[in-house]
């Protein structure tokens, strides 16, 4: 938890440290800086989502690969189906 912590505070700092350099570099207008921070911001969505991408891809070609995934395959998504269900049941719904 303590780690967690120290992470969670060196990420804070980055994006602070990084704000203040965008800021300095678009003192120009606040137009030029709304650009810039949405760049950036489309930026690390690209990447982020990048890397879920290649770690998927790369997860599916290892468990087609794997014999004993493939046979309990049927077996994990049933049970994902109807983990959702209950929790669809146990939850229910604000619309009625």
């Amino acid at each position: 938890m303590r780690h967690e912590k120290h992470l969670e505070s060196k990420n804070c700092d980055f994006l602070f440290r990084l704000s203040a350099a965008v800021r300095q570099s678009c003192q120009r207008s606040r137009d030029l800086q709304f650009l810039c921070l949405g760049l950036l911001f489309a930026v690390m969505g690209r990447a982020s989502d990048s890397v879920w991408a290649l770690s998927a891809g790369s997860a599916a070609h290892w468990l087609r690969g794997n014999k004993r995934f493939i046979a309990g395959e049927r077996y994990a998504a049933g049970t994902v189906y109807m983990g959702l269900g209950l929790a669809t049941a146990l939850t229910g719904s604000k619309h009625k």
